[in-house]
């Protein structure tokens, strides 16, 4: 269990792969479970628990097709199950990150003290996204710029699955 933990920290810091990973449909199960359950503690902008929990099932669920989708575009959908694997454990670990870092923005009784929390999310989105880059330039052969361009696709199409099944609830009673 410490290996699996220091290979999905490894992959964070961009020392490792997909491809140090083992091949387990129980570890995607798991990380998968992590990544649903770090989405429910974290992501929670809607008011009925079943709705935060639907929500964040559709999520992991809809990237696992679309990372499955993106692998078999380019004929290497036998990589799907640990690219999935280390997306899903890395995104856990660093969305882990931000349950302080939501908690500071929840507690926050001015606009102006929002600004830090604010920007450490955003750093935050924009490392995964820099994983998400470092996973898909290993798992699909390619180059950096087009792992980016790969990476923010997928985020964008995940996005709009969720909103379609999940529109935001409005705020206006």
């Amino acid at each position: 269990m410490i290996v699996l933990l220091r290979i999905f920290l490894d992959i964070v810091r961009f020392k490792a792969g997909p491809q140090d990973l083992p091949i387990s449909p129980a570890l995607l199960v798991t990380t998968f479970i992590f990544a649903v359950l770090t989405h429910v503690v974290t992501d929670a902008p809607y008011s009925s628990a079943a709705t935060i929990w639907l929500a964040a099932v559709t999520q992991a669920s809809a990237f696992g097709a679309v990372l499955w989708v993106v692998l078999s575009i380019r004929g290497k959908s036998e990589r799907w199950l640990q690219t999935a694997t280390a997306l899903f454990g890395a995104g856990s670990l660093l969305q882990l990150l931000t349950i302080p870092v939501s908690y500071m923005l929840g507690n926050q009784q001015s606009s102006i003290s929002l600004g830090l929390p604010s920007l450490l999310l955003l750093v935050i989105a924009f490392w995964f996204l820099a994983v998400m880059s470092w996973v898909f330039r290993q798992s699909l052969e390619i180059k950096t710029g087009m792992s980016l361009l790969l990476s923010l696709g997928c985020q964008f199409v995940v996005l709009v699955i969720v909103l379609m099944v999940f529109p935001p609830q409005s705020a206006m009673p």
